[in-house]
């Protein structure tokens, strides 16, 4: 049985991209709209959207911090605040720190969500990288006179 699910809200796609055969921009709806909001959020920084300045998280401030501790703990408690914030159709049920790989600096954010209006359970992996840029292991390469 297929719901309606039209109430859970329905926004552009990301990224944003049109559909030249109906002269439309990409749309979304239901829990594919709460992943790429919170995809949006999770991407976006404090003080980068104009009118809402409060939007977003703080993330991007703690790219090439050693994973510690308290690190572990501000990567959850910042999504945890945006998400009770700017995710009103979702109760968030836990944000863990997944998998950790050393060598590219990734680390896996699980969310385990719960949509407000339906009682269904999701969750969402972010790819967070603690060392950004590409290339990172190779020498860098001589300039050329």
């Amino acid at each position: 049985m297929q719901q309606d699910q039209a109430f859970l809200g329905t926004g552009w796609a990301f990224p944003p991209h049109f559909i030249p055969q109906i002269n439309s921009a990409a749309m979304t709806s239901g829990q594919e709209n709460i992943q790429e909001s919170l995809q949006i959020l999770l991407n976006t920084g404090i003080g980068q959207r104009i009118m809402e300045f409060s939007y977003g998280t703080q993330l991007n401030s703690l790219v090439f911090n050693n994973l510690t501790a308290l690190l572990e703990n501000q990567i959850i408690d910042t999504i945890q605040q945006a998400v009770l914030m700017y995710e009103p159709r979702i109760r968030l049920e836990s944000v863990t720190l997944g998998s950790l790989d050393t060598q590219t600096g990734l680390i896996k954010i699980n969310i385990e969500y719960t949509t407000i209006s339906t009682n269904t359970r999701n969750n969402f992996v972010y790819p967070f990288y603690l060392n950004e840029g590409t290339n990172l292991a190779q020498k860098p390469t001589p300039l050329a006179k």
